[in-house]
């Protein structure tokens, strides 16, 4: 039986996580049938998707060694600043579609560096002996979050529109860093970081290492071939089925919601 972690700090950046995420997968289906009313077909869909994959392959990275010398809390709330800021912008403006994949495109940039500073971040503020659980407990919430994100993205582009739904999304990023500005610890710094040794020493680590590398190469596929997949449900449901928004986004929920079951029936 799962359960929450006990720790003020570790409950406010799980909430923020949870937060974040709504918001974010509402924003990538109400991005694809953005698109697609404006004319765009799946391989524009396609790239908007992209953008959100592209930066964990080398760039996030990078950009994370680069934070690290800067306190946990301050890259957290930085990084959905920026995002708030740039979804917020989007849903304000409505920019033409090729302003508006360099918006995401610079917004995504923040998704990997946020993500990996949360999960150090939670090294250090949760004890050895709740760490498993609330490494257990954060996946089940992201996998939740993902699969109520797609059904309100659905609904709500249904009813209030693409643009409203982004300027959701970069509320909840708001929303996310106001949660985060009242964790305690400010986070460790690493003065002096260096992004070449860092990266480095992961991939000393991965080699030496032959279940993580196995994981590590498992979890790229596996995530790569579902964003894939999932890229092109609004166009299929759109085009081919003339399914309506409410229902897309139902739909788009069938992937995180099999991949919720299973965390729930596996040990």
């Amino acid at each position: 039986m799962l359960r929450l972690t006990p720790g003020r700090d570790f409950r406010l950046i799980w909430t923020a996580g949870i937060a974040s995420q709504l918001g974010d997968w509402s924003a990538r289906l109400a991005l694809a049938l953005l698109v697609l009313e404006r004319g765009g077909g799946a391989t524009t869909v396609g790239i908007v998707a992209m953008l959100f994959v592209v930066p964990w392959l080398g760039i996030g990275q990078f950009l994370t060694s680069l934070s690290a010398r800067f306190g946990r809390r301050a890259v957290l709330m930085a990084c959905d600043s920026f995002r708030g800021i740039a979804f917020i912008v989007i849903g304000l403006t409505s920019p033409p579609t090729p302003a508006l994949l360099v918006i995401v495109g610079v917004a995504a940039l923040a998704d990997p560096v946020f993500e990996a500073t949360k999960s150090a971040f939670v090294t250090e503020i949760v004890s050895k002996q709740d760490y498993s659980e609330a490494i257990q407990v954060t996946h089940v919430a992201n996998q939740a979050s993902s699969l109520i994100g797609y059904a309100l993205g659905g609904v709500t582009v249904g009813f209030l529109g693409a643009e409203f739904t982004l300027l959701l999304n970069g509320i909840t990023f708001v929303l996310s860093a106001m949660l985060v500005r009242f964790v305690s610890e400010p986070g460790r710094r690493e003065d002096g970081t260096s992004s070449r040794p860092s990266m480095s020493a992961g991939l000393r680590y991965l080699r030496s290492d032959r279940l993580s590398a196995l994981s590590f190469a498992t979890t790229v596929i596996a995530v790569t071939t579902a964003m894939a997949v999932e890229s092109q449900v609004a166009v299929y449901a759109t085009v081919v089925a003339a399914f309506n928004d409410q229902t897309i986004g139902l739909l788009s929920a069938v992937t995180p919601a099999a991949t919720l079951v299973a965390v729930a029936l596996l040990k």
